[in-house]
């Protein structure tokens, strides 16, 4: 599945952001991660970079955020200012308010909008 096409299924010429804090983990994972980790992560920079993944600094959010080393708090306040959130984490699944729009996979398949 292409999750950039499915993206644009769903949204009309979406514009895609990640947090620092998620490239700072990307970037960890490159440095310990398994090799199947690193992988994964090196595959993960590439399309930021090559899908003009906009990344947003988190020191905006620090005045707003309880934990400053939990990103799941940064991406729950950013979703409070409009931003749908990505995630199959089921704990951020459980912080985002009902409201949040959320994307999903379904089925392994295709993605999905929710809220």
């Amino acid at each position: 599945m292409d999750i950039f096409s499915e993206l644009s299924r769903i949204f009309v010429n979406p514009e895609l952001f990640t947090l620092d804090l998620n490239i700072r983990e990307i970037e960890e994972i490159l440095k310990q991660g398994s090799s199947r980790e690193k992988k994964a992560a090196k595959i993960a920079l590439a399309l930021v970079k090559r899908k003009s993944v906009s990344i947003i600094k988190t020191k905006s959010f620090l005045n707003r955020i309880e934990n400053p080393r939990d990103t799941d708090s940064f991406i729950v306040e950013c979703s409070k200012d409009g931003y749908a959130v990505a995630t199959q984490d089921q704990e951020l699944k459980r912080r985002l308010a009902s409201s949040v729009p959320r994307i999903v996979l379904r089925k392994k398949k295709f993605l999905a909008l929710i809220g």
